[in-house]
C-alpha cells in the first residue's frame, strides 16, 4: 500500500494524514526571511529547517515559491515546519511596505555581510536559484548585502547562503535566541 502512494524508491512504512496548518498573521520581530521564488524542495526544505535551528520567527514565501507542503519540501526540513510560522503565497513587494524595520536582499553587489551589525529586528530577501532576488524587491529594500567570496565563485546555492546568513545573524544575537 505505502509503495503506490509514495513517490521514493523504498519506502519507510510510516505516514501521516495532517491537515495543513494556517497562519494567523504575527507581528514580525527577530530574523524573518522573504524567500523569493525559490524552486527546488530540497533548497526550501534545507532553508526551513535551518530556519528553524537558529530561531527564526517568520518565514514568507512569494507567490512563485516551490509548494512548502510538497513531500520533497517536507522530507528536508525533516518536520520544521511545524517549529516556525510560515506564510505562503506573499506578495513580497506589499509585505515590505508594511514591515517597520530594515529589509536587507542578499545580492551579489551588496556590503559584506561580516562587516554589518545587523538590526535585531530584520527581515532578509533570499532570491532564486537562478536569477537572485528579483529586481522589484531589491530596489525595495533598505539595504543590499553579500557574502564575499573568493574571485572566480559566481554565486553560492540559495540553501548555502541561507545558512550562513542566518547563522550569522544566530552568532550577533546568540545570548538573545532560546534553541
Amino acid at each position: 500500500m505505502f509503495v503506490k502512494i509514495s513517490d521514493l524508491s523504498s519506502v519507510t512504512g510510516l505516514i501521516a494524514l495532517i491537515n495543513i496548518p494556517s497562519s494567523n498573521f504575527i507581528k514580525p520581530h527577530g530574523l524573518s526571511l522573504l524567500l523569493d521564488r525559490i524552486q527546488d524542495p530540497g533548497n526550501l526544505g534545507g532553508i526551513i529547517r535551518t530556519a528553524a535551528a537558529v530561531g527564526v520567527n517568520s518565514v514568507f514565501l512569494s507567490k512563485e515559491c516551490n509548494d512548502i507542503w510538497s513531500p520533497k519540501t517536507l522530507r528536508g526540513s525533516q518536520g520544521a515546519h511545524f517549529f516556525l510560522t510560515c506564510y505562503e503565497q506573499q506578495n513580497l513587494e506589499h509585505l515590505i511596505e508594511l514591515f517597520e524595520f530594515p529589509v536587507y536582499a542578499l545580492n551579489m553587489k551588496g556590503e559584506s555581510l561580516y562587516k554589518e551589525d545587523l538590526p535585531k529586528n530584520v527581515a532578509i530577501i533570499l532570491g532564486s536559484e537562478g536569477q537572485g532576488v528579483s529586481r522589484n524587491l531589491l530596489d525595495k529594500s533598505t539595504k543590499k548585502i553579500t557574502i564575499p567570496m573568493t574571485k572566480g565563485i559566481e554565486s553560492l546555492n540559495v540553501g548555502a547562503a541561507a545558512s550562513i546568513v542566518m547563522y550569522e545573524y544566530y552568532r550577533q544575537f546568540q545570548s538573545d535566541v532560546t534553541v
